[in-house]
């Protein structure tokens, strides 16, 4: 609730730039271009394929006179990159395989990260497509095939943009609006006298005119001012979260917005019922890219009408499907004070659109993980990031390890020594958006201890780890070598003392599934 609309994604988030970020997250390739022709009974089939790894072009040409599988190497001006493909040639079958090599050095130190990488598609020879999207699966420097998830629904529905933009409209049907309030208490309230909670249900469907069959949606609303319960101010009382000042908006989020399982674009929409001046607004943001998937667009609208003469019956108790909308089935069958359950007389009517925002997105964006749902330096990314693989030691002896963003998902680790009782205590932390513990077994221990020359063992490693229950799998192990200078060194006051250097070394595991479909 809210007293303006939600509008996800508005405008929209740029695309990643980076040839590392755009390698790992989302690396795809665009087919385009084709042009088959025949001369002197040769007959050449010709591709443009543009990656959005390095933003680079490839030409390929591949000869299909008299031969079942062709095979071939794509040229292009970028000296790091090497592109060949292999084509099945035969009318039953007519499959096209790239495999590409290419490196990023997008970082400060300038180092190359080489990457290799395979796709396919079916390629009907003899009607080729204006154009074609291929994912990579890398095989290198990881095996991982990124998830591209499904575009928004209706973006490709033909009309989506002209229907959009020239007068369009949402089609209500089943209005349903439901009042009254049960008996409620709140805490700290010693006035003796019996409050009330509202227990407003609002429910609609709903259907954009822009992609009828795609756009549509049902809304139900189950909270809101006590007013849209019609309970008067002898009955209401403005606790949270029962009651708001006033007619808000509402989200009417469907089962993939709560869950947004797989970081695609999706349409937003949001209702406002305004019980004062009888009115009901709709505000809703979609996308079309109908007339070329190079220039998707993102529209928002919003629109206001009068609600239609509503016909009632009394509404004695809380139903069962309004209270599990409300998240609370056992307030099925409360009784209720000004319980009505209303119905439009004119179903379905109309409201109006008025385009309130209209974006240019990047090409083919709706086809690409939304960038909203993770940051450029995420934990795959930044794993095989030159710019992130160190680490840094301070004063206080603290062992630093920053393999990603201080935002995102940083991690750091400290190395604790304390041989004043003749053993070591090894803690080592890491954070991975909050802090959590991860400890050194066996704990306090004389093997790293050079005061206990029995047990000192300089090769020994401690085993690190976390709870697995903190998820990750982030482990690992560290070794604490101290070693004494060979002689007293001044220290400037006349005095002299012995200079302990050592050498820490730390191997470490950890696991990224930020990219996995149901993490985005």
């Amino acid at each position: 609730m809210s007293q303006t609309p939600v509008h996800q994604d508005v405008p929209p988030t740029p695309l990643p730039t980076g040839c590392l970020a755009n390698s790992l997250s989302s690396p795809t390739w665009q087919l385009s271009h084709f042009a088959r022709s025949e001369s002197d009974g040769n007959t050449e089939l010709r591709f443009q394929v543009d990656d959005n790894m390095r933003g680079g072009t490839s030409y390929c040409v591949a000869d299909l006179t008299s031969r079942e599988l062709v095979a071939g190497t794509c040229k292009n001006t970028n000296t790091n990159s090497l592109m060949v493909f292999e084509l099945d040639n035969t009318p039953s079958a007519s499959r096209l395989q790239l495999n590409q090599t290419w490196a990023c050095n997008d970082n400060a130190q300038k180092k190359d990260v080489s990457f290799f990488g395979t796709g396919s598609t079916a390629l009907p020879l003899n009607n080729t497509p204006s154009e074609l999207r291929i994912p990579v699966r890398l095989l290198a420097p990881v095996e991982l095939s990124p998830y591209i998830p499904p575009p928004p629904p209706g973006h490709d529905i033909p009309g989506c943009l002209q229907r959009s933009l020239s007068g369009g409209s949402w089609t209500v049907s089943n209005f349903t609006w439901r009042t009254g309030g049960y008996k409620a208490s709140y805490p700290f309230d010693f006035s003796g006298i019996q409050r009330y909670a509202p227990a407003p249900f609002i429910q609609l469907d709903l259907t954009n005119s822009a992609a009828p069959s795609a756009l549509a949606l049902t809304c139900i609303q189950t909270s809101g001012a006590s007013g849209l319960a019609n309970i008067s101010q002898e009955y209401s009382v403005p606790f949270v979260p029962f009651a708001y000042n006033g007619p808000a908006w509402y989200s009417c989020m469907q089962d993939e917005q709560r869950k947004r399982p797989d970081g695609r674009y999706l349409p937003w929409t949001s209702i406002l019922v305004n019980y004062t001046e009888r009115t009901l607004s709709v505000d809703q943001t979609w996308y079309c890219d109908d007339e070329d998937p190079a220039v998707p667009i993102q529209i928002v609208a919003t629109g206001t009408t009068p609600i239609p003469n509503l016909i009632c019956a009394d509404r004695p108790s809380i139903e069962q499907d309004a209270a599990e909308q409300m998240g609370s089935p056992y307030l099925a069958s409360t009784p209720l004070v000004n319980g009505t359950s209303c119905t439009s007389l004119s179903s379905p009517f109309s409201i109006p659109q008025t385009i309130s925002s209209k974006q240019t997105m990047q090409p083919h964006t709706l086809h690409l993980p939304n960038p909203s749902r993770f940051a450029p330096d995420i934990c795959t990314v930044a794993s095989f990031s030159p710019d992130k693989q160190h680490f840094q030691l301070d004063t206080w002896s603290q062992i630093k390890w920053w393999y990603t963003t201080e935002a995102e998902d940083r991690a750091w680790m400290s190395f604790y020594v304390n041989a004043a009782d003749g053993g070591t205590s090894q803690y080592v932390y890491d954070n991975t958006g909050i802090y959590r513990e991860l400890r050194c077994w066996p704990g306090p221990d004389a093997r790293l201890n050079r005061a206990s020359p029995n047990l000192y063992d300089p090769g020994w490693w401690f085993d690190c780890g976390v709870n697995p229950s903190q998820g990750n799998n982030r482990g690992g192990k560290a070794n604490w070598h101290p070693v004494r200078s060979s002689s007293p060194v001044s220290t400037g006051k006349g005095g002299t003392t012995w200079i302990d250097t050592g050498v820490l070394s730390v191997e470490a595991t950890w696991g990224c599934d930020e990219l996995s479909p149901e993490k985005l």
